[in-house]
């Protein structure tokens, strides 16, 4: 591996999430001449889809997404973020700021709230305080941890293919023997996402829905699989 790609994938990775183009762009245009490597979302769906597959170190969010809430993209984030990554610093970036929302946002890890409009300067300080935070060693993961991780994998290998004979022969309770598997390993080594995409189609198996909706339960199930943030997305 090159010193060029060694130092590309070591940048600080700043995900920047705005329905306001204009206001993006000034931000993304800011961002790109310094050392971080920038990506842009400008929907609620964009961000959090973006945001699990390239794993950002800063996201730079603004409250109001066209009617969709920053927080709960935030909140949701949170919830799914891989547990053996250090999740993203937040800064938050809205047209107004009441103070009451001070502590829940303190509560939900946001490091720092700036209020627009916002010259480059600004924006630029706010990225270096909460990059220099982040420059600290992040815990390390216990080797137990990457085990459980590794066998988990091969679970899914083994397990996946046969969960898909199963329901494509409507043997529910076959698969729902398997799925009970599938819930517990996930739990266990705390891919949340995954553990309740198993559990809904868990349910579904065993209350012996009709074949309609225990096809749209595994094909969510597929897509979480399919989502699953293993590594950081190359850039």
């Amino acid at each position: 591996m090159s010193e060029r790609t060694i130092d590309r994938q070591s940048r600080p990775r700043v995900l920047v999430v705005d329905d306001h183009e204009i206001s993006r762009m000034s931000t993304v245009a800011a961002l790109r001449e310094t050392t971080v490597a920038v990506k842009e979302a400008q929907t609620f769906a964009e961000a959090k889809v973006l945001a699990l597959r390239w794993l950002p170190t800063l996201i730079c969010t603004d409250l109001d997404l066209g009617g969709e809430c920053g927080l709960d993209l935030i909140r949701e984030l949170r919830r799914d973020w891989p547990p053996a990554r250090r999740p993203p610093a937040i800064i938050v970036i809205s047209g107004y700021l009441d103070a009451s929302a001070a502590p829940e946002l303190a509560a939900m890890g946001v490091h720092c709230t700036l209020i627009k409009p916002l010259g480059p300067g600004e924006l630029l300080r706010a990225v270096s305080a909460v990059s220099s935070r982040l420059a600290a060693p992040a815990p390390a993961i216990p080797p137990h941890r990457e085990r459980m991780h590794e066998l988990f994998e091969r679970e899914l290998e083994r397990r996946l293919p046969k969960l898909d004979r199963l329901l494509d022969a409507y043997d529910l309770r076959a698969a729902t023997q398997l799925l009970h598997k599938l819930v517990a390993a996930s739990a266990i080594c705390g891919n949340r996402r995954l553990e309740r995409s198993f559990r809904e189609l868990y349910e579904t198996c065993r209350t012996r829905a009709q074949p309609e909706s225990l096809a749209s339960a595994y094909f969510r199930t597929l897509q979480a699989v399919e989502a699953r943030p293993d590594e950081v997305e190359p850039e």
